[in-house]
């Protein structure tokens, strides 16, 4: 199910800090100020669809985790909280590949991750 399905089930007005960072994103979208890249090592032998299970249902669980901003053609910018959000995950094996060319795709998938967050469609995080 795409949140394009799914049912709102919250709407909240945004925090004046949550105003402000909006309003930085919008007006410079090629700054990642407010936006993070988590990287991390895993075991080559991770039970990848438990992994992806796992994260699916933190997102199912908490609200905040398949939230959107909302902010054209209405008074004052919201968020909104939506019932189903399905998790965008992409998997990458990069196991043997050499260090030198490792860190250039791990700079590009940052980078790729990071200024390509829509804030208008939930949920504000994707896996890679």
């Amino acid at each position: 199910m795409t949140v394009s399905d799914s049912v709102v089930e919250s709407v909240y007005s945004l925090t004046p800090a949550q105003q402000g960072m909006l309003f930085h994103s919008l007006y410079q979208p090629d700054s990642s100020i407010y936006r993070w890249f988590l990287q991390c090592s895993l075991p080559a032998d991770l039970n990848v669809v438990a992994f992806k299970r796992a994260w699916q249902s933190l997102v199912d669980r908490y609200e905040v985790l398949r939230c959107s901003f909302a902010w054209e053609g209405i008074l004052a910018p919201v968020q909104v909280v939506w019932r189903n959000v399905k998790l965008p995950w992409t998997e990458r094996d990069w196991r043997h590949t050499e260090n030198s060319e490792l860190n250039h795709r791990l700079e590009l998938l940052r980078e790729t991750l990071v200024q390509s967050l829509d804030f208008a469609t939930a949920p504000l995080m994707k896996v890679a």
